[in-house]
């Protein structure tokens, strides 16, 4: 379902705590890996990203 919707219709950035993190660029992630978001969606009212590690 990912692939469903194509990458120009998705929002291309993502509002937490007060910092903005966009798709295609590199975050930290809790694990303390890096890995880039390849997109956001919402599951039960909660923001997650698909990315790539």
């Amino acid at each position: 379902w990912l692939d469903e919707i194509p990458d120009n219709k998705l929002g291309p950035m993502a509002h937490i705590c007060g910092e903005d993190y966009y798709i295609s660029e590199p975050c930290m992630l809790r694990s303390g890996l890096v890995g880039m978001p390849r997109c956001w969606f919402k599951r039960q009212g909660r923001l997650y990203a698909h990315c790539w590690k």
